[in-house]
C-alpha cells in the first residue's frame, strides 16, 4: 500500500515536470517561428516596397504586373538609378536591377519612363531622328538605336523582345531591358576612384587610350548608320570593371545629320561658340534651344562633326587633365572667351592640372580642340597614334 502511494506521487511529479518542459519548448519554438517569420516579412516588405513604388509611380495595371512577374525575379530587385525612392518619385524615371525568372544566373537592368518624357524619336517615314521636344512622333530613339546596335560588341546587349510599352488610359510607360554588368562604373566615377587611390597619370593614360579607342569605334558605327551622338561625355561611357571593357550608353542622345535640332544637353562639354569668322559668342545663360539654333544655322562649319569631335576630345582632356567638376565652373567656361583673342594651342593655354601627359596626347588634343576647324576631324582621329597604337598590357 505504501509502495503504491509512493509510485503515484512519483508519477504525478514526472507528469508535471514533463508538462513544464513541453510548455517551455513549445514557447521557445513559437518565439523562434515568430522571429523567423518577422524577419522574412521584413525582408519581403523591403523588396516589395520598391516594386510597390514602381507600380504607384508608373501606374502599372494588373496585366503589366503579371507580365513583369512572369519574366523577372522580383525577390532580387534593387534600385540602380536614381539612388532613392523619393528621387524616383520626383524624376518619374528609373532603372531597376534584377534577374530573369527562368535563369537566375543572368542579370538584367530594366529602365522605366513615361513616354511623354521622351526627348527624341525615330520617324519611320522619314527615317530621321528628331528632338525638338514638341509634337514629335515615332518610336523612342533609345529603343530604336539600342535595337539597331544590339549585336555590336561596343554596346550593352539589348533585349528587344522584352522591351515594350504599357498603355493604361492616357498613360504610356516605356520599359527597356538591358543586360546588366555584374560590376560597372561610368568612366567619370572610375577615374575619380583611381585618382583617390593615387593612380599615376601614365597608367590612367594607358587605360584612356584603350577605352576611348573602343568608344571611337562605337561612335563611328553610329555614323555609318547615318546618326550622330551629340551628348558625348564620360558619364555616358559604362566600364565593365571585371573585363575592363567600355560601352557607349544613353542612346537617346543620337540624331540624324538632317534633323532640325542637334539635341545638345550638357553645356560644359559643348564646343565653344566661335562663328566661321572667328567671333566668340558667350554661351553663359543660353538655353539648350538657343545652342541648338546656333549649330543649325550658318554659323559653324561641319556642325555635327564639330559637336562630335569636340565632345569626344574634350571628354578625354577633362578626365586626363582636370579635377572632376572644374569644367562646370564659370571661371573655366570664361577661359574660352579669353582664349578667343589668343593664338595659343588648346593645351598651351589650358594646361594640365594633374601632371605632364605624353606628347601624343598633347598632339591629339591640340589638333582636335581648335577654335575653327578647317575640315572634319572625328573620322581622322582613328589614325592618330594616341588611339591607333596597339596598347600592350
Amino acid at each position: 500500500m505504501l509502495l503504491s502511494i509512493y509510485l503515484n506521487i512519483f508519477l504525478l511529479i514526472f507528469l508535471e515536470a514533463y508538462k513544464l518542459d513541453y510548455k517551455s519548448n513549445n514557447n521557445n519554438n513559437k518565439k523562434s517561428y515568430q522571429a523567423n517569420n518577422k524577419k522574412s516579412y521584413q525582408t519581403n516588405s523591403k523588396k516589395s516596397n520598391l516594386f510597390n513604388t514602381i507600380i504607384e509611380v508608373f501606374k502599372l495595371s494588373n496585366k503589366d504586373i503579371t507580365y513583369l512577374e512572369s519574366q523577372f525575379n522580383f525577390n532580387s530587385l534593387e534600385l540602380i538609378y536614381p539612388k532613392s525612392l523619393d528621387r524616383l518619385r520626383q524624376m518619374k524615371r528609373g532603372v531597376l536591377g534584377t534577374k530573369f525568372k527562368k535563369d537566375n544566373s543572368k542579370l538584367v537592368a530594366i529602365k522605366f519612363e513615361f513616354d511623354g518624357a521622351v526627348r527624341a524619336r525615330y520617324d519611320k517615314g522619314t527615317r530621321l531622328i528628331n528632338c525638338n521636344y514638341n509634337n514629335i512622333k515615332g518610336d523612342p530613339t533609345e529603343k530604336y538605336i539600342a535595337s539597331l546596335m544590339q549585336n555590336s560588341s561596343n554596346f550593352i546587349k539589348f533585349y528587344t523582345d522584352l522591351s515594350r510599352q504599357f498603355i493604361n488610359g492616357q498613360n504610356k510607360i516605356n520599359i527597356y531591358v538591358y543586360e546588366r554588368l555584374p560590376k560597372s562604373q561610368n568612366l567619370l566615377q572610375w577615374t575619380e576612384k583611381k585618382r583617390a587611390e593615387n593612380s599615376n597619370n601614365n597608367e590612367l593614360e594607358k587605360s584612356f587610350r584603350k577605352h576611348f579607342g573602343t568608344i571611337h569605334q562605337a561612335l563611328s558605327q553610329l555614323q555609318k548608320e547615318g546618326y550622330i551622338y551629340t551628348d558625348f561625355k564620360p558619364e555616358n561611357v559604362l566600364l565593365d570593371t571585371v573585363n575592363d571593357k567600355a560601352y557607349l550608353i544613353d542612346l537617346e542622345s543620337v540624331v540624324s545629320p538632317k534633323s532640325k535640332f542637334v539635341c545638345l544637353r550638357t553645356v560644359a562639354y559643348t564646343p565653344p561658340l566661335y562663328t566661321t569668322e572667328g567671333k566668340f559668342i558667350d554661351s553663359d545663360g543660353l538655353s539648350s534651344k538657343a545652342l541648338n539654333h546656333f549649330f543649325n544655322e550658318a554659323n559653324v562649319k561641319f556642325p555635327h562633326d564639330r559637336i562630335l569631335s569636340w565632345t569626344y576630345c574634350f571628354s578625354i582632356y577633362s578626365l586626363m587633365c582636370t579635377k572632376g567638376a572644374d569644367i562646370f565652373t564659370p571661371s573655366f567656361q570664361q577661359k574660352y572667351k579669353h582664349w578667343s583673342s589668343d593664338n595659343f594651342p588648346f593645351m598651351t593655354y589650358f594646361g594640365c592640372q594633374t601632371g605632364q601627359p605624353s606628347k601624343m596626347f598633347i598632339d591629339l588634343i591640340n589638333g582636335c580642340l581648335v577654335k575653327i576647324p578647317k575640315k572634319p576631324i572625328f573620322e581622322r582621329l582613328q589614325k592618330h597614334p594616341w588611339l591607333a597604337n596597339e596598347i600592350k598590357n
